[in-house]
């Protein structure tokens, strides 16, 4: 019966709040906060002495409890709120930091290295697949290779062959003595055409020296005309070979030479385009000057790497052993998740108020803090079906806390506005769905009922019941709050 009694008494009391509108619930003097009986109506004073009792023995909160709690106070006044538009939202991986890494050739997957939700480094292989068609482009390269070196080697042997034979030339020109020109070229290499131009030109010596020998004669009258006539013809025989061979040479040892310098490119050319193909499928520098050349590395040669391009984590994963993927396959895709894109939906009638540049907060159910950031990107075009427009902000998310998938709400501050009174929004309370804060008037601290208009998650302006100058519970109002309702429905009630 008392506990029904008790219960009357508060709902009359609660009665009599609502029809006075003033009426003083709590307070909180120098060490106890209690509810304060002033500007009660005349209507209650018949219960005044029973509630004053059983605030007294249950109504009261220790200083120290307060000061523990954290509870402070500010003075009201004027303030700049922002005026803010929310607006639904999604988050969305970066797709600027994302990458579909797919096979450069098809094969056989011998090796899968990664799972879904893995983290990966840049260039980590991530799955190894066998290829036959990167194994003939190694073929390919290795012998364009060997063919390079070979063309290489006989360009630099005919390098010095060509300038040897230029100095050998040059020597014969000037007729000297056969010593004199071995003296000269002593170690050189001019390969053939060393003996075929010195032979040439020592029977030409010879030949000259006899037709000089019987020509001396023959003036003398001592050798007849037929000895004379012999030696000329032999004489000019041998400069007829000798001048061939000289002329012969003269245009070889440059042809060589020419020749060896297109075959050198050439070869450096099928070499190179070999080597593109291998970068074309997706080898690096690295891996083409570390390709094995021996017979014995023959399994290696179809082996493929497919690594990741940079740091992430796999977002999607569709690969398996002994599995066959072509080039258009999609194995692995793999996102760098320290930077997210929040897509902001715009509708048509709110596009005015939006531009890039914007700060945005954005918040989510589940995630306490609230994350800030800037529009970066006006879609342009709005939506044929859903008449809205896409805005986005990128946002860094090293935490991980703000995963793809995730609805949120964005808060574009659109404009400021000077109002006369304005108060940290977490000061508010709502109590009997009244929004009320804590004022503290002549050492006391009293629930009142305010009238809010505009605000945002932080600040609210208040356009009744506080007036510029008072002092009100900045923070820790909700555990004067919880304080009061647990004095008012707590176990007290029960004597």
């Amino acid at each position: 019966m008392k506990r029904k009694s008790w219960l009357i008494i508060i709902i009359v009391s609660l009665i009599l709040l609502l029809v006075g509108g003033g009426i003083i619930l709590a307070g909180l003097r120098a060490d106890y906060v209690t509810a304060s009986t002033q500007n009660k109506s005349p209507e209650s004073n018949g219960h005044e002495e029973h509630e004053e009792e059983h605030e007294e023995e249950h109504g009261t909160i220790p200083a120290a409890a307060i000061k523990s709690a954290g509870i402070r106070t500010g003075r009201a006044e004027a303030g700049r709120i922002a005026i803010t538009l929310s607006l639904p939202g999604e988050v969305s991986i970066n797709a600027d930091r994302m990458a579909h890494i797919v096979p450069r050739v098809p094969g056989i997957v011998r090796q899968v290295q990664k799972n879904l939700g893995d983290l990966v480094k840049g260039g980590e292989v991530i799955a190894v697949l066998e290829s036959p068609q990167l194994g003939q482009a190694k073929i390919d390269y290795l012998s364009a290779k060997q063919t390079f070196d070979i063309a290489k080697v006989d360009l630099e042997w005919e390098q010095i062959i060509h300038q040897n034979t230029k100095r050998l030339l040059e020597l014969l020109k000037q007729k000297p003595e056969i010593a004199n020109i071995q003296s000269e070229l002593d170690g050189a290499q001019v390969g053939e055409n060393k003996a075929r131009l010195l032979s040439g030109y020592a029977l030409l010596q010879l030949a000259k020296a006899n037709f000089d020998r019987e020509r001396e004669l023959w003036d003398k009258k001592i050798s007849s005309e037929a000895n004379f006539l012999t030696a000329r013809k032999e004489y000019e025989s041998a400069l007829a070979e000798y001048t061939s061979i000289y002329e012969e040479i003269s245009f070889r040892y440059r042809t060589k030479l020419l020749q060896a310098q297109r075959a050198h490119r050439v070869s450096e050319s099928a070499l190179l385009n070999a080597e593109r193909r291998l970068h074309i499928l997706g080898l690096t520098d690295e891996d083409v000057a570390a390709l094995p050349e021996g017979r014995e590395h023959d399994v290696q040669v179809a082996i493929y790497e497919m690594r990741a391009p940079f740091d992430g984590t796999v977002v999607e994963k569709h690969i398996a052993l002994g599995e066959f993927l072509r080039e258009d396959d999609d194995p692995f895709v793999v996102a760098d998740l320290t930077s997210v894109w929040v897509n902001i939906t715009v509708y048509a009638k709110d596009l005015p108020l939006v531009h890039t540049g914007q700060q945005v907060s954005i918040r989510a159910d589940g995630i306490a803090e609230e994350a800030n950031g800037t529009i970066t990107y006006l879609g342009p075009v709005v939506g044929e079906n859903t008449r809205t427009a896409l805005a986005r902000v990128v946002l860094p998310n090293s935490d991980g806390h703000w995963r793809p998938g995730l609805f949120v709400t964005a808060s574009i501050a659109v404009k400021e506005e000077e109002v006369p009174v304005a108060v940290p929004t977490s000061a508010l309370q709502t109590l009997e769905d009244k929004t009320v804060v804590f004022v503290k008037e002549n050492g006391v601290f009293e629930l009142r009922t305010v009238t809010v208009g505009r605000g945002n998650s932080k600040l609210t302006e208040i356009t009744g019941g506080l007036q510029p100058g008072e002092h009100y519970v900045t923070e820790g109002a909700f555990t004067l709050k919880a304080q009061l309702m647990k004095e008012s429905f707590g176990e007290g009630h029960a004597h």
